[in-house]
């Protein structure tokens, strides 16, 4: 696996990152009816018809006031995942809607007093980040748990199609295009070492379903297909703005399959799943470029969210 070292200092200002609107996931030609998981329109046209989101939630109440834009994708009845900078508060409302029609039925759950725990890589903090619900959520709910599959070469992942979980529940695609360990240091002076995939968004890339990390998306998910049932590869972390046609856009999220095995030590005896390995599907093939993913005075800007 290639590694390389990002040394940056994240600014979370909204001006970042060129783009049309705000709070939304940033598709290379959005519609509607293909993107957003509860549109009103046809079933069949959305690009996740047929895949099961219930278990991608959002906060719906923060008795301290905090933003709504807060992410959680379970990964069994009591633990999810989230981003260490962007996460769900204790006493925070978490809800799930168990259908695409976001008048079906849903379920709203109480995160616990536990102040979460971040995943480590090696000896240092990560931006991955475990919380946990105050009671588990029952099967009759009907809340998806997403398995994660163990990777001991995690260079398996290049090249595999993803689907992209954004603001405000829509959904987008990409291609993994390589697997680095970085070092990022916030605007604390805290530096934080993650395993991240990461992806460009680019004309050359899936078509109009090609998807960009905006403001608010931090902490989402990124699925990958196994026997047509969704498997949880990322958790979104940051994006960077490219610079003309010599580095498109990127966004980067933590690599979940890289930390399986400290989630298996602390969740496992809740039902964490993990994904044969010989049932992923592999959608598309590309080749990994080692370009390196270095700070470049030719990059104007530079934002995580």
């Amino acid at each position: 696996m290639k590694r390389s070292i990002l040394l940056m200092t994240l600014v979370a200002a909204v001006a970042a990152l060129p783009r049309p609107a705000r709070g939304a996931l940033e598709l290379m030609d959005y519609g509607p009816a293909l993107h957003d998981r509860f549109h009103a329109g046809p079933d069949g046209a959305f690009i996740g018809s047929g895949l099961d989101f219930s278990g991608v939630g959002k906060v719906t109440f923060s008795p301290t006031g905090g933003s709504l834009n807060r992410w959680a994708t379970m990964i069994s009845p009591t633990f999810f995942l989230s981003s260490r900078h962007s996460h769900p508060r204790p006493g925070d409302e978490v809800t799930f809607l168990a259908t695409n029609d976001p008048a079906g039925p849903s379920h709203t759950a109480l995160v616990d007093d536990w102040i979460g725990y971040t995943l480590r890589t090696g000896d240092e903090e990560s931006d991955l980040w475990l919380g946990r619900l105050a009671e588990p959520i029952p099967d009759a709910a009907g809340v998806a748990r997403y398995p994660i599959r163990p990777s001991d070469d995690p260079s398996d992942y290049v090249g595999a199609e993803v689907f992209v979980y954004g603001l405000p529940d829509r959904v987008g695609r990409n291609t993994i295009g390589r697997i680095e360990t970085v070092l990022l240091q916030d605007t604390m002076d805290t530096a934080h070492r993650t395993v991240v995939m990461v992806y460009d968004f680019s004309e050359a890339g899936v078509g109009a379903d090609e998807a960009w990390l905006m403001p608010g998306d931090s902490g989402g998910p990124t699925f990958r297909l196994a026997d047509g049932e969704l498997t949880l590869v990322g958790i979104h972390y940051f994006s960077v703005a490219g610079y003309g046609q010599t580095l498109p856009p990127r966004s980067a999220d933590s690599f979940v399959p890289a930390y399986f095995d400290q989630l298996s030590e602390l969740v496992g005896g809740d039902g964490l799943t993990a994904a044969e390995p010989g049932g992923l599907l592999l959608w598309s093939i590309g080749v990994a470029v080692p370009i390196g993913w270095a700070v470049r005075r030719r990059l104007r800007r530079q934002g995580r969210f």
